[in-house]
Protein backbone atom coordinates (compact mmCIF):
# COMPACT_ATOMS: atom_id res chain seq x y z
CA UNK A 1 0.00 0.00 0.00
CA UNK A 2 1.93 3.13 -0.98
CA UNK A 3 2.52 5.31 1.75
CA UNK A 4 0.91 8.66 0.27
CA UNK A 5 -2.58 6.88 0.77
CA UNK A 6 -2.14 7.50 4.91
CA UNK A 7 -0.80 11.03 4.84
CA UNK A 8 -4.39 11.95 2.76
CA UNK A 9 -6.27 10.21 5.61
CA UNK A 10 -6.04 12.55 8.55
CA UNK A 11 -8.88 12.21 9.83
CA UNK A 12 -8.90 8.37 9.89
CA UNK A 13 -10.20 6.58 13.06
CA UNK A 14 -10.41 3.06 12.84
CA UNK A 15 -7.85 0.76 10.88
CA UNK A 16 -7.56 -2.72 9.97
CA UNK A 17 -5.05 -4.00 7.68
CA UNK A 18 -4.36 -7.81 9.11
CA UNK A 19 -2.63 -9.10 6.17
CA UNK A 20 -1.00 -6.04 5.58
CA UNK A 21 2.57 -4.70 7.06
CA UNK A 22 2.42 -1.11 8.12
CA UNK A 23 4.99 1.09 8.90
CA UNK A 24 4.51 2.92 12.10
CA UNK A 25 5.35 6.09 10.31
CA UNK A 26 2.35 5.43 8.24
CA UNK A 27 0.48 4.98 11.86
CA UNK A 28 1.85 7.96 13.36
CA UNK A 29 -0.09 10.66 11.54
CA UNK A 30 -3.16 9.28 11.77
CA UNK A 31 -3.91 12.09 14.44
CA UNK A 32 -7.60 10.85 14.79
CA UNK A 33 -6.98 7.03 14.88
CA UNK A 34 -8.47 4.55 18.07
CA UNK A 35 -8.65 1.57 16.59
CA UNK A 36 -5.39 -0.05 15.10
CA UNK A 37 -5.68 -3.57 13.99
CA UNK A 38 -2.44 -5.15 11.80
CA UNK A 39 0.97 -6.19 11.44
CA UNK A 40 4.12 -4.68 12.13
CA UNK A 41 7.71 -5.73 11.24
CA UNK A 42 9.54 -6.01 14.14
CA UNK A 43 9.79 -5.25 17.75
CA UNK A 44 11.58 -1.80 17.49
CA UNK A 45 8.66 -0.77 14.81
CA UNK A 46 6.46 -1.76 18.08
CA UNK A 47 8.65 0.02 20.06
CA UNK A 48 8.30 3.15 17.81
CA UNK A 49 4.49 2.91 17.62
CA UNK A 50 4.03 2.61 21.06
CA UNK A 51 6.12 5.87 21.74
CA UNK A 52 3.93 7.73 19.52
CA UNK A 53 0.85 6.45 20.56
CA UNK A 54 1.01 6.68 24.40
CA UNK A 55 2.44 10.23 23.98
CA UNK A 56 -1.07 11.08 22.42
CA UNK A 57 -2.97 8.32 24.37
CA UNK A 58 -5.84 7.76 21.67
CA UNK A 59 -5.80 4.38 20.85
CA UNK A 60 -8.30 2.49 22.19
CA UNK A 61 -8.01 -0.81 20.79
CA UNK A 62 -5.85 -2.40 19.11
CA UNK A 63 -4.70 -5.89 17.78
CA UNK A 64 -1.22 -5.94 16.41
CA UNK A 65 0.79 -8.97 15.01
CA UNK A 66 4.39 -8.78 15.21
CA UNK A 67 5.61 -10.98 11.84
CA UNK A 68 4.08 -13.53 10.86
CA UNK A 69 1.13 -14.70 13.06
CA UNK A 70 1.60 -18.95 13.88
CA UNK A 71 -1.31 -21.51 13.28
CA UNK A 72 -2.14 -21.67 16.97
CA UNK A 73 -4.22 -18.07 18.13
CA UNK A 74 -6.67 -17.49 15.01
CA UNK A 75 -6.89 -14.01 13.86
CA UNK A 76 -10.85 -13.75 13.55
CA UNK A 77 -10.96 -14.51 17.35
CA UNK A 78 -10.05 -10.95 18.20
CA UNK A 79 -12.69 -8.21 17.52
CA UNK A 80 -12.47 -4.86 18.80
CA UNK A 81 -12.77 -3.38 21.42
CA UNK A 82 -9.39 -5.71 22.66
CA UNK A 83 -5.87 -4.56 23.50
CA UNK A 84 -3.97 -7.26 22.18
CA UNK A 85 -0.09 -7.84 21.35
CA UNK A 86 0.89 -10.82 19.57
CA UNK A 87 4.32 -11.99 19.09
CA UNK A 88 4.44 -14.31 15.89
CA UNK A 89 7.39 -15.83 14.01
CA UNK A 90 10.39 -14.99 15.36
CA UNK A 91 9.83 -11.54 16.52
CA UNK A 92 11.65 -11.62 18.91
CA UNK A 93 15.26 -13.00 17.49
CA UNK A 94 16.88 -9.84 16.93
CA UNK A 95 15.02 -7.81 20.14
CA UNK A 96 16.97 -6.74 23.03
CA UNK A 97 17.75 -8.87 26.52
CA UNK A 98 17.89 -7.00 30.20
CA UNK A 99 16.86 -3.87 28.44
CA UNK A 100 13.82 -1.34 29.15
CA UNK A 101 13.93 -0.83 25.19
CA UNK A 102 11.49 -3.76 24.50
CA UNK A 103 8.00 -1.76 24.86
CA UNK A 104 4.43 -2.83 25.58
CA UNK A 105 1.20 -0.72 25.68
CA UNK A 106 1.02 0.04 29.14
CA UNK A 107 -3.49 -0.82 29.03
CA UNK A 108 -3.03 -3.95 27.05
CA UNK A 109 -5.64 -6.65 28.58
CA UNK A 110 -3.86 -9.65 26.47
CA UNK A 111 -0.14 -10.81 24.95
CA UNK A 112 0.67 -13.98 23.23
CA UNK A 113 3.47 -15.25 22.19
CA UNK A 114 3.71 -17.93 19.62
CA UNK A 115 6.84 -19.47 18.00
CA UNK A 116 8.18 -15.82 18.59
CA UNK A 117 11.64 -17.26 19.56
CA UNK A 118 11.25 -16.16 23.29
CA UNK A 119 14.05 -18.17 25.04
CA UNK A 120 15.62 -17.46 29.10
CA UNK A 121 12.78 -16.14 31.18
CA UNK A 122 9.69 -13.45 30.01
CA UNK A 123 10.50 -10.83 32.54
CA UNK A 124 14.30 -10.23 30.74
CA UNK A 125 12.48 -9.35 27.38
CA UNK A 126 9.78 -7.36 28.78
CA UNK A 127 11.01 -5.60 32.56
CA UNK A 128 7.71 -3.50 32.79
CA UNK A 129 5.18 -7.11 32.97
CA UNK A 130 6.16 -6.49 36.71
CA UNK A 131 3.70 -3.93 36.76
CA UNK A 132 1.25 -4.87 34.50
CA UNK A 133 -1.89 -4.17 36.07
CA UNK A 134 -4.12 -3.94 33.08
CA UNK A 135 -2.93 -7.96 31.55
CA UNK A 136 -5.62 -10.36 31.59
CA UNK A 137 -3.75 -13.25 30.08
CA UNK A 138 -0.65 -14.17 28.61
CA UNK A 139 -0.61 -17.16 26.26
CA UNK A 140 2.69 -18.74 25.58
CA UNK A 141 2.90 -21.00 22.49
CA UNK A 142 5.51 -23.40 20.78
CA UNK A 143 8.09 -21.51 22.59
CA UNK A 144 10.91 -24.24 23.35
CA UNK A 145 13.37 -22.02 24.97
CA UNK A 146 11.65 -20.12 27.95
CA UNK A 147 12.95 -21.60 31.03
CA UNK A 148 10.58 -19.34 33.51
CA UNK A 149 8.09 -16.28 33.68
CA UNK A 150 9.68 -14.58 36.26
CA UNK A 151 12.91 -15.03 38.67
CA UNK A 152 12.69 -14.93 42.29
CA UNK A 153 15.31 -12.63 44.48
CA UNK A 154 17.55 -14.87 46.31
CA UNK A 155 15.46 -13.50 49.27
CA UNK A 156 12.47 -15.05 47.69
CA UNK A 157 14.33 -17.98 46.91
CA UNK A 158 15.17 -18.49 50.49
CA UNK A 159 11.77 -17.99 51.95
Amino acid sequence: MPTEIFHRLTHLQELTLPCHVVHPTDVEGLKQLELFDGRLNSVSDLNRLIKSQQSEGRLRSYHIIINEPGEVFGYDEYYPPCKVVHFGDDSLADSSLGVDENLLPQDIDELLFEGSGLSCCLLDYFPMLNNAKDLKKCDIVVEDKIVCIMRLSSTEEEQ
